[in-house]
């Protein structure tokens, strides 16, 4: 889909595009799919910046990234602009103040008449920031930027996607960090590391161990697809009453009383009679809850088995499919090697096919083609399983994307996995 900007107009209509996007990556991802070679990320090489720049780069997504080199950055920052592009092996963009009107500047005021008065101020930012900045704009759609809420009280309402009427484009900020806790510690003296600290008795927040622990972490959401694993068959102690529920955890969607499902693998068709949560009937339930569910056919349904509902996306069933897996065993992983292969409570055998590339967990470089991993080993492998399994890509939705391989003859876990 390609978008034309002309007015403000068009973010509501974005907005709603998007909203499915729950990563700071897909959403750079779908942007630059929107506006295919019209979109740009301004680094000036900080923390938030260099967190952007790993999310675009890392990711192989197509937003151009350059930097403005008013020729007055400090040395520490060229250091990092070299090692951001030695590490990632990309070339950020520079963009340098109009050498001509520089000179005639510095000629006719010296080279720190900016701290002389408001009007150099004002000329000297002009000529080695907003004029560079505008040739490095123009012709795009949309500008990245790394602004948070958090830089200044002017800031306060800042809006992920927002008009900006002076260059006549979108601005993106990825990095909504709206919570943000501080805390004065000392590593030499442990002041606010575990304890609170006797000597900064100005400080009343928590120290950072008691806030790591007591900190709520932000889930995903996952309401697009509907996904049910079965785990367990509850059966009425009443001799008279035949019914069964089925007892396991919403992994995504949301589902209701009279709602048409398919259970795979056998694809049977039928509806939901009704759910029950911790013993009280419930007319919905939703992820991540773990529930009840009671059908109005009586099927054929065990543990491991998947309940879709009909009209929502489906999992992908395949046999073959690729993996990124952390090897924990002290045995080598080899291709042609056969295991146990569990994804929630479905368990069936794999064989590995192939091993692409070996990721060094330091640089995260690729060593191509190996013939084998060892122990803390980070592999890439393609690998084929006995049955058709469902799942999802990882970085759609973790818990259907997420699994493990088992050792047939001792039943230890060797493998964690992300499926890709």
């Amino acid at each position: 889909m390609k978008w034309k900007i002309s007015s403000q107009e068009c973010l509501s209509d974005l907005s709603k595009e998007i909203k499915s996007s729950f990563s700071v990556e897909d959403k750079l991802r779908a942007l630059s799919n929107f506006f295919t070679g019209k979109i740009v990320f301004s680094t000036i090489l900080n923390i938030e910046d260099q967190l952007i720049s790993h999310f675009i780069l890392s990711n192989e997504i197509s937003i151009k990234i350059f930097t403005l080199d008013t020729g007055r950055l400090f040395e520490e920052t060229y250091k990092v602009w070299k090692d951001t592009n030695k590490f990632y092996e990309y070339s950020i963009s520079a963009y340098y103040p109009n050498q001509d009107k520089l000179e005639d500047f510095l000629s006719k005021n010296g080279p720190n008449s900016f701290y002389d008065n408001v009007k150099n101020r004002i000329k000297c930012c002009f000529l080695r920031k907003v004029e560079p900045l505008k040739r490095a704009l123009q012709g795009n759609f949309v500008w990245v930027t790394g602004l948070r809420a958090e830089h200044s009280v002017e800031r306060k309402k800042l809006n992920d996607l927002e008009w900006d009427s002076k260059y006549h484009l979108i601005k993106y900020h990825p990095v909504g960090l709206n919570d943000v806790d501080m805390i004065p510690i000392s590593a030499k003296n442990g002041d606010n590391v575990v304890d609170k600290s006797y000597h900064m008795k100005w400080y009343t927040g928590p120290s950072l161990f008691s806030l790591l622990e007591n900190v709520v972490i932000q889930r995903k959401t996952y309401l697009e697809a509907s996904i049910y694993t079965v785990q367990y068959v509850i059966r009425s102690s009443n001799k008279y009453d035949t019914s069964r529920g089925y007892a396991g955890k919403i992994i995504s969607g949301i589902y209701k009383v009279g709602d048409e499902i398919i259970i795979y693998p056998y694809e049977n068709h039928t509806f939901i009679k009704k759910i029950e949560k911790c013993g009280l009937r419930v007319e919905e339930g939703f992820y991540p809850q773990s529930i009840v569910m009671y059908l109005e056919d009586e099927i054929d349904v065990s543990r491991g088995n998947l309940i879709v509902k009909k009209d929502d996306d489906l999992p992908i069933f395949s046999q073959e499919f690729e993996m990124i897996i952390f090897w924990m065993s002290n045995k080598p992983l080899k291709m042609g090697n056969q295991y146990l292969f569990q994804i929630h409570c479905f368990q069936v055998t794999v064989r590995i096919k192939n091993i692409f590339y070996r990721i060094d967990v330091n640089t995260l470089k690729k060593e191509n083609t190996p013939d084998h991993a060892v122990l803390n080993d980070l592999v890439k492998v393609k690998v084929k399983t006995s049955v058709p399994v469902p799942h999802d890509p990882y970085k759609k939705i973790k818990e259907n994307g997420s699994c493990i391989l088992i050792d047939e003859t001792s039943y230890s876990t060797v493998a964690a996995c992300m499926i890709q």
